[in-house]
């Protein structure tokens, strides 16, 4: 990973339906992106406070790839049953390195 790559932050909760399949459901969700072109890697947190909130930091080559990936994903039929884990997306932003 380069000083050129782009970070990309999501915050989001995993329906309480699957509270106790989150560490499946992860890895069903990583099987599903991890072939993307511009894809590197994804490192996801969950909340101290809230075990249904988490946090995706993914690592992508460049924000080109990382929006078209964005854009295949809410195209793609493939996709559309991976979206019945989620409640709602909190926060979703691209970042850049700075310092």
């Amino acid at each position: 990973m380069s000083q050129n790559s782009i970070k990309e932050i999501i915050v989001y909760s995993i329906k309480e339906e699957y509270k106790d399949q989150i560490p499946e459901v992860l890895n069903e969700l990583r099987s599903s992106v991890k072939n993307i072109p511009g894809f590197n890697q994804v490192t996801t947190f969950q909340a101290c406070n809230d075990p249904l909130t988490m946090t995706d930091i993914v690592d992508w080559n460049s924000l080109e790839e990382a929006q078209q990936a964005m854009k295949n994903v809410q195209n793609n039929p493939e996709y559309a049953g991976l979206m019945k884990y989620f409640n709602e997306t909190v926060y979703f932003n691209h970042f850049r390195h700075l310092l």
